[in-house]
């Protein structure tokens, strides 16, 4: 639980039963002169978003612009926390239920056919820049997380993937099992704030901890990790923000959260050599051979930023099924922006059509690419399994 100058937080959440979608209400915090209440107005999925969709004011709370103040945990919160069987229940569990903020913290606070909970708020490190959240895999039951949950120790590292074309949610981010297993989402409260962190791969995600088959909603808990650095010439922080992800110790913009300076590397990290293999190694059909060797002449044309062009993923370890995507790392020179990326995206999408195929593409600038695995997840996999182009 985020605890900052002595004040434990919380954020409550609503579910659009209609779409499935989160939008971040409020925060219920305590300190030591007792239990606070305040929507949230400023994130991309506030108050007004729910509102407008739906969402009515409880009684408790009626005023958007309010604040509530109770020295105990307020009544429409605190029939969330169990009593009787269900009470004696937990605690030969150990589910430490006579601290309400930590019950609803592990729990969620959630009832049957509940549409509100609790999650985690957005929290700074230890070092300045720091950031991790954790939170539960949305849309458990929709996905194939229970096929691969041995995958999925407390420890086990996931990948994190963009769903730009998702109709609900254009930040929408998939969590994906070591193998590659779409398991769930990202809940959509956090997409927004995590996107860019994830598509330089600068992040580090981990299960935190598995719960009861019972609960899809608690089933698998993650750690997310990354970290930002200041910025210059750029839109202010939204007013509020700030007591959603901590005060940190450096200038930021939420929505683009940037590398700030390399954790250190692993033990054994070194400059890549890939696996040693050719193209010509690799079973692939005539049609995909054509489409890899068409994206490297049109890079080498088109975008001169481009060093290398690997292979790795399924493909490359020879895993891949009949409709398996062929994942392709382009390594530049620098970090590209964004319009450069698209020029690369571009030629994938000419590509697949052009030869029916379906090549992926990540784009990985030199710097990151150099600041190890536990700040590019995936440098471990293409260092061992990657066939260069």
């Amino acid at each position: 639980m985020a605890k900052r100058e002595g004040r434990q937080v919380l954020c409550l959440v609503w579910k659009n039963q209609a779409t499935r979608q989160r939008y971040l209400i409020g925060y219920l915090s305590r300190d030591e002169a007792g239990y606070h209440f305040r929507y949230d107005l400023a994130s991309p999925r506030s108050l007004k978003a729910a509102m407008q969709v739906g969402f009515v004011l409880p009684d408790a709370f009626p005023d958007p612009e309010g604040e509530w103040h109770s020295d105990r945990l307020f009544p429409v919160f605190a029939r969330r926390l169990p009593r009787g069987e269900r009470a004696e229940g937990l605690k030969e569990a150990g589910v430490p239920f006579d601290d309400p903020m930590e019950f609803l913290r592990l729990t969620g606070g959630r009832l049957v056919n509940d549409t509100l909970e609790f999650l985690e708020p957005i929290e700074p490190g230890e070092r300045a820049g720091e950031y991790s959240v954790r939170f539960p895999v949305a849309g458990w039951r929709y996905y194939e997380g229970e096929a691969v949950i041995d995958e999925l120790r407390p420890g086990a590292r996931v990948w994190l993937e963009l769903e730009p074309d998702n109709p609900f949610d254009a930040s929408a981010i998939r969590v994906l099992s070591p193998s590659r297993v779409h398991v769930g989402y990202v809940p959509a409260i956090y997409s927004w704030y995590l996107d860019d962190a994830v598509s330089r791969g600068d992040y580090r995600a981990i299960v935190d901890q598995l719960g009861p088959k019972e609960d899809p909603q608690q089933r698998v808990m993650v750690h997310f990790q990354s970290r930002v650095r200041s910025l210059t010439n750029v839109t202010p922080m939204p007013k509020g923000i700030d007591k959603y992800v901590g005060r940190l110790k450096t200038p930021m913009v939420i929505a683009r959260m940037l590398p700030l300076a390399p954790w250190e590397e692993e033990p054994g990290s070194e400059d890549s050599k890939f696996s040693g293999r050719r193209l010509e190694d690799l079973h692939l059909d005539t049609g995909s051979k054509a489409a890899v060797l068409e994206v490297k002449r049109r890079l080498q044309a088109e975008v001169p930023e481009v060093k290398k062009l690997v292979i790795f993923g399924s493909v490359a370890r020879g895993q891949a099924g009949p409709d398996s995507d062929l994942d392709l790392l382009a390594l530049t020179t620098h970090e590209l922006p964004y319009e450069e990326k698209q020029r690369i995206y571009d030629i994938i999408f000419d590509v697949n059509i052009q030869y029916d195929t379906n090549l992926s593409i990540v784009c990985v600038g030199e710097e990151l690419w150099n600041l190890g695995p536990f700040y590019l997840p995936i440098r471990p996999d293409v260092e061992r399994e990657g066939v260069l182009v």
